[in-house]
């Protein structure tokens, strides 16, 4: 790897640092990665760069990241990068949301998710459909943000990321809580606060799930709950939001206690300028508490949480707010107040309203885009299978010779290529292998077509679409020898290789999955063994095509200390562990982990799988 590759390469991971919370050093190191990047010239790093730089402006300058995003588009599509413009998207769509501009935003989303569709970034996809449901949260439309959450944990079945996994049964739970079904709300607050890896963030997951018992009247529950949290909790938000929810506890069990916890959790949040909305919730809390004992200051509290909500622009607090007015008053305020509830209700409603006709709308085209995607390439499909069929017998007979002519000697040269670089086996026995493959794979298909074409009519359209059909056959398995033993990109583009072998081997029968790939840094691996991982996976899933019968394979890998371990597995009809050792594949296999003085043992039973693990030193 050249030197100015790992400056920036270095700089744009220190740009991802937690060291410096307010992003001025984030922006100072992500400027460096791009500056260097566009001298020398390396597209990807740029477009790299210009990304970490377009979120960290999203995150922490966000008046900076509009105009910023936009050129970030722009360069994207100009590169057409179908990954970074999906990038650009996301950030303008968070910009978006940000905004207020909930219409605009999810639109942005939502193309930015059908851009990386089955494009193996399901991370990326599981955090646009996070932000969608914050947004279609404000909405108060609690089914689609079930929906949207339910697929965030369907995708993160392959990765298995605790974080997403965490932040979809908690917006789950939320969105059960405000649908009144309390008992299935705490199942997933529950699942959410078992898997988190933040302390804090568990104890407001906890919050809400004592709050869900309050909702049942399971008053037993909830108050241990909550008295934990404010034991707990260092986060002034916490805390305050903790004693509130006792106080509100105790007033739903009749209990005068709640005065007390109320008047501890407001005292917190009107200390604390960042707590100002929360101060909004413990004065509608107060007003409630002194309706009955004393109306006018009840009246008061209602009044100051109205106009600090109209000041925030908190529709929702101030409708709850002219509620509590209305009750508390009498004569022509009680009208007046009245009239502003219903015309601010009606008012949010259709707005609301709009904004859900137009997120299912969007969902709609989305998925009916994706079902006109599937006609349009079997459509193609169909179209090409047709030409192929209407091709001439000279054209047919000159793809015959040219494959029949060019084959051996198109392998052989890609052979001599990768013995160039890999050096890891005798070139005697790969030379033999790979003849014995063109041989028993191809050389009797050569002479079967061509002596059909001697011997038939091929004016005949059956005997000419047996013709085609052989062809293809020879096609398939020239390309997927050559395959084998191309050449491997060793630099930056390692892991999307690899990645792409393994997914190759995916078929209706064999079900192929891989974890743990993006906690490795390949650009620390030596590129000799980066070959050997390549080159071990590829025989073992050659193997598995060939011999095992398999409808699931799951290749892992794990980072310990200063070594990586694969694990590869399958539920195939498995080998007689006594004849192991007669395994040409695996003694190649072998042969490969050993040459990067790595440890490896296989495990199979008959009718029961196969497993091998190896391991090497990074």
């Amino acid at each position: 790897m050249a030197p100015v590759v790992r400056q920036i390469q270095k700089h744009i991971a220190n740009s991802a640092t937690d060291a410096d919370s307010s992003g001025t050093y984030r922006i100072a190191e992500i400027n460096k990665a791009l500056e260097l990047a566009v001298a020398a010239k390396i597209d990807s790093l740029q477009l790299k760069a210009i990304a970490g730089k377009s979120e960290t402006l999203n995150w922490y300058f966000t008046d900076q990241s509009e105009s910023y995003t936009k050129d970030f588009l722009q360069f994207s599509e100009l590169k057409k990068d179908t990954f970074y413009i999906a990038m650009a998207k996301r950030d303008l769509g968070r910009y978006y949301a940000t905004k207020g501009k909930d219409t605009l935003a999810y639109g942005l989303l939502n193309n930015a998710k059908q851009l990386l569709d089955n494009r193996g970034k399901e991370d990326q996809e599981m955090y646009i459909l996070l932000l969608q449901s914050d947004i279609v949260e404000r909405s108060n439309d609690y089914g689609m943000v079930a929906d949207l959450n339910v697929d965030v944990l369907k995708l993160n079945k392959k990765n298995n990321n605790r974080y997403y996994y965490a932040s979809a049964n908690n917006n789950l739970g939320i969105a059960d809580k405000s649908m009144h079904n309390y008992r299935k709300a705490i199942e997933n607050f529950e699942k959410a606060a078992d898997s988190t890896d933040e302390p804090e963030d568990r104890w407001i997951i906890k919050n809400n799930i004592g709050l869900s018992y309050t909702y049942l009247g399971d008053y037993a529950k909830a108050r241990p709950i909550f008295e934990s949290v404010i034991q707990k909790t260092t986060v002034d938000a916490t805390k305050a939001r903790a004693y509130d929810n006792l106080g509100f506890m105790y007033y739903k069990a009749g209990d005068a206690k709640s005065l007390e916890y109320y008047k501890k959790g407001y005292e917190i949040r009107s200390n604390n300028p960042m707590l100002a909305s929360d101060r909004i919730v413990s004065e509608l809390h107060l007003s409630d508490y002194y309706k009955k004992s004393n109306p006018e200051l009840a009246r008061q509290y209602a009044t100051t949480a109205y106009d600090r909500a109209t000041k925030m622009r908190r529709i929702d607090d101030r409708l709850e707010a002219l509620k509590r007015l209305t009750a508390l008053s009498s004569g022509v305020a009680v009208k007046s107040y009245s009239l502003q509830f219903q015309e601010l209700n009606d008012s949010i409603s259709r707005v609301r309203q709009s904004k859900k006709n137009t997120f299912a709308q969007i969902k709609y085209e989305y998925k009916d885009t994706q079902e006109e995607n599937l006609r349009r390439k079997a459509s193609e499909a169909q179209k090409t299978a047709q030409l192929a069929k209407a091709e001439t017998q000279k054209l047919g007979l000159a793809i015959l010779i040219l494959i029949g002519g060019s084959v051996i000697f198109f392998v052989f040269r890609r052979m001599r290529e990768k013995n160039r670089i890999e050096k890891l086996l005798e070139s005697y026995k790969t030379e033999t292998r790979i003849a014995k493959k063109v041989h028993d794979e191809l050389a009797n298909d050569v002479f079967n077509a061509m002596t059909f074409a001697e011997i038939k009519d091929l004016s005949d359209a059956e005997n000419k679409e047996i013709l085609l059909e052989s062809l293809d056959k020879i096609y398939t398995g020239s390309r997927n020898i050559s395959r084998e033993n191309s050449t491997i990109d060793t630099g930056t583009l390692y892991p999307e290789q690899l990645k792409e072998v393994i997914k190759g081997y995916k078929s209706e029968r064999v079900n192929v999955m891989s974890s743990g790939m993006d906690q490795i840094n390949w650009d620390e691996v030596d590129p000799t063994k980066k070959i050997v991982v390549y080159r071990v996976l590829q025989e073992l899933l050659v193997n598995m095509k060939k011999h095992s019968k398999s409808s699931l394979v799951v290749v892992r890998f794990q980072l310990d200390a200063n070594r990586i371990q694969i694990d590869y597995s399958d539920n195939g009809v498995g080998i007689d562990k006594n004849k192991l050792a007669l395994k040409n594949g695996l003694q190649n296999v072998e042969t490969r982990i050993k040459s990067i003085s790595g440890t490896y043992t296989f495990d199979s039973v008959p009718n029961k799988g196969f497993k091998v693990s190896f391991s090497f030193p990074k």
